[in-house]
């Protein structure tokens, strides 16, 4: 099994990114990774800009960018063994979306009370 951890790409308090941590990465939909760094066994390390390919080549198509992302981990890992893959998300586009969502469900609350 391939190591994996999850890191932040913005300032983070301490109780998120202890939280983050313990995140089981099928779980973050691949929109909120901003990057994945891939450190290889020889200590080489290889980067795959996640939000540019989903633009570009995944066509925002998460499904797919998802397929995709795991296909590129595992052909390296054959062809050079992964010590550790770091995911960092964008950790202001979750805040952003956790903001929305809750003024959402405040809202339909304050519906379903009157």
């Amino acid at each position: 099994m391939i190591p994996r951890r999850v890191r932040i790409t913005s300032a983070l308090d301490s109780n998120w990114q202890e939280v983050l941590e313990d995140v089981y990465l099928k779980a973050i939909p691949v929109k909120y990774i901003s990057s994945v760094d891939i450190k290889l066994k020889d200590n080489r390390t290889y980067s795959i800009d996640v939000s540019s390919k989903l633009k570009t080549d995944w066509n925002n198509n998460s499904e797919e960018a998802s397929k995709n992302l795991e296909q590129i981990i595992e052909e390296i890992h054959e062809a050079h063994g992964i010590k550790l893959v770091e995911y960092l998300l964008d950790f202001d586009m979750i805040k952003s979306e956790i903001s929305f969502t809750s003024s959402r469900l405040g809202n339909e609350n304050k519906s379903d009370n009157n």
